[in-house]
């Protein structure tokens, strides 16, 4: 763990960027601290939903972790797989026109469930490791026992590439068993392909037996399912797959062909509306007209996440966030971004909810129909960027941060 390499992080994440090269809290502190001994990271806890998330509450140690991790990935070449790519491989695969049966499989409490203690066993045993890598993960994992977190700590960017490296022998046996032709996982989120002939085998209990051996691991029945798809045969009824904040639905065509249309997964249009009518109580609240546009031109947009170096400012946004979502869903009525663009005008113009109606009552008719011309479709469709400093972004975030 060089004073380059630190630097070399530090310039890529913009939430680091303040941190000086030399003096008190340096990354020349920084690369001491990782050469002396093992410390306990005291974590930041924050609720997300129905888990908690953590950060390390010291800058130095954010750094630390993040220099740790890219080290562990390099060593190991283990890393968390591409969300787009993934998604971009199984729409491809549901459009093969044979008869085949889709399994989804979700894990329950994922991080919580990986033993730590193994973890840490591991990244001591392997001596390709460099020790001061090693030693910032277990200063780490201390601070987590201290702290009381189970499992690998969620939202710390370690847990992510320590996981993938956990769940290895997994992969193998699903990529390798006799009636799967084609698997994928991201995270917690399975997605198994099997023949039509075999659908008729339990791979449900064979994947429970699989994950006991990988201690805690256990499946969540509630989300593990399976669907038959009957390509190739023109009349029949579409089939709808959910996976990775997609909806999948697949239609049986003439010539071993499937036509397959990506749309945004009802859960992923029940989070979006909800952060609209966070920005509107929020709004409420503070009469900050302003920010209410900003929050609205957000969510329903496209923008840069500000600071760090060029190449390093990922763009976000209703685009970048469903990239794959099928252009011929635009125009249909039912579609994920048409129903998204229905709620915000029915929020801003429509009286039928108390929240509404509170609205109608703290805007002028000007300013609803200004805010009513903000558009999903438009904002994936030409995929436009709006340029907001850090602190904006912050404040915009800021109401629904958790939600």
């Amino acid at each position: 763990m060089t004073l380059a390499g630190l630097r070399a992080i530090r310039d890529a994440d913009p939430r680091l960027e303040a941190i000086p090269i030399f003096g008190t809290g340096s990354i020349e502190e920084a690369h001491c601290r990782a050469m002396g001994p093992m410390w306990t990271m005291q974590l930041f806890r924050s609720p997300r939903g129905k888990f908690e998330v953590y950060q390390p509450l010291d800058m130095l140690d954010r750094l630390l972790v993040s220099a740790a991790t890219a080290t562990f990935s390099k060593v190991t070449r283990v890393k968390q797989a591409n969300r787009h790519l993934v998604n971009a491989t199984v729409a491809n695969m549901f459009s093969e026109g044979i008869p085949f049966v889709v399994h989804r499989f979700d894990l329950r409490q994922f991080y919580e469930s990986i033993p730590r203690e193994q973890i840490e066993l591991r990244l001591i045993d392997d001596l390709g490791l460099p020790r001061s890598a090693v030693r910032v993960m277990r200063s780490l994992f201390q601070g987590c026992t201290e702290q009381g977190v189970v499992g690998l700590p969620r939202g710390v960017p370690s847990s992510a590439v320590l996981s993938e490296d956990y769940l290895l022998p997994i992969d193998r046996a699903l990529s390798n068993h006799d009636h799967i032709y084609f698997y994928s996982r991201y995270v917690d989120d399975i997605i198994v392909v099997t023949s039509a002939e075999a659908k008729h085998l339990d791979l449900k209990s064979w994947l429970r037996d699989q994950l006991r051996t990988r201690g805690g691991l256990r499946l969540n029945h509630e989300k593990s399912h399976g669907v038959l798809i009957e390509g190739g045969q023109a009349n029949k009824l579409p089939s709808h797959i959910e996976f990775l904040g997609y909806r999948y639905t697949i239609t049986p065509q003439k010539k071993n062909k499937n036509a397959v249309s990506i749309d945004i997964a009802p859960a992923k249009i029940e989070k979006v509306s909800s952060r609209l009518c966070l920005s509107a109580r929020a709004f409420l609240i503070d009469h900050d007209y302003a920010l209410f546009e900003d929050r609205i031109r957000a969510l329903s947009g496209n923008y840069r996440i500000p600071g760090g170096q060029k190449g390093h400012r990922p763009k976000v946004g209703i685009f970048y966030s469903y990239p794959a979502v099928s252009a011929s869903t635009y125009d249909q009525g039912e579609s994920g971004l048409s129903k998204l663009d229905s709620f915000l005008r029915a929020l801003l113009l429509g009286r039928k909810t108390s929240l509404s109606r509170s609205l109608a009552a703290a805007l002028t008719n000007g300013q609803r129909r200004h805010l009513a011309r903000y558009s999903f479709i438009a904002g994936h469709r030409t995929r436009q960027l709006t340029k907001f400093s850090s602190q904006r972004v912050g404040k915009i975030v800021g109401c629904w941060k958790y939600a």
